[in-house]
């Protein structure tokens, strides 16, 4: 979003984060090199570690909402878009070149699909304008690093479309299990506790 000129800070980032070091940086290292793990009760007695403490943190409170175009929040790309005259415009942009992002060990794309939020959430206005889809969902968005790609050592990824989901007790006997809407979910419980619903808005509808 920044390269595209969408994404706007509030102040500019230091030299080290420039440069790319910063703490995501070193965690990262310490991960990749064993070694440092073991000489960790060593550095700290050094106080080496505090020092890295005082490296400044990349932060989303750094972003200039008011004068960005365009922003994204959490580690799964949810990207928020200014609503103007370039809207449609803006979210087809930052569309394509979400899709032409490729992994340049492999060759293959990084993003999966871009979902809107018409797509997703119909009926909820401050829900993201765009929604990133990795292949694997084994990407994660970070702040603190001054390349697009970066191969983490710590194994994470987002949530998965499909979840399991488990119940119990008198109520449920008879149900055959079946692929629910994780909509579903609200209005069950709902019912579960003899709560009458009393919004049209609320999605899904009660598996009991």
């Amino acid at each position: 979003l920044q390269r595209l000129g969408y994404l706007k800070l509030k102040h500019k980032p230091g030299l080290l984060a420039r440069l790319g070091i910063t703490q995501q940086r070193l965690v990262q290292m310490m991960h990749n090199f064993p070694i440092i793990q073991k000489l960790k009760p060593l550095l700290n007695k050094l106080g080496l570690f505090k020092l890295t403490k005082k490296i400044p943190k990349p932060s989303f409170e750094n972003i200039d909402v008011a004068n960005s175009k365009a922003y994204a929040v959490g580690f799964g790309g949810q990207i928020y878009i200014k609503q103007g005259k370039d809207y449609e415009e803006v979210k087809k942009r930052i569309t394509e070149a979400l899709c032409k992002i490729r992994d340049p060990n492999t060759g293959k794309r990084v993003v999966k699909r871009v979902h809107t939020r018409d797509e997703l959430f119909p009926n909820n206005p401050k829900a993201p304008d765009l929604v990133v889809e990795c292949p694997n969902y084994d990407a994660v968005g970070f702040l603190g690093y001054n390349t697009l790609l970066n191969t983490n050592p710590i194994k994470s990824g987002t949530h998965k479309l499909d979840g399991v989901y488990v119940a119990s007790g008198a109520v449920f006997n008879g149900i055959k299990p079946k692929k629910q809407n994780i909509t579903n979910i609200a209005p069950t419980i709902l019912k579960l506790y003899n709560l009458q619903n009393t919004t049209s808005k609320i999605d899904g509808e009660s598996i009991i």
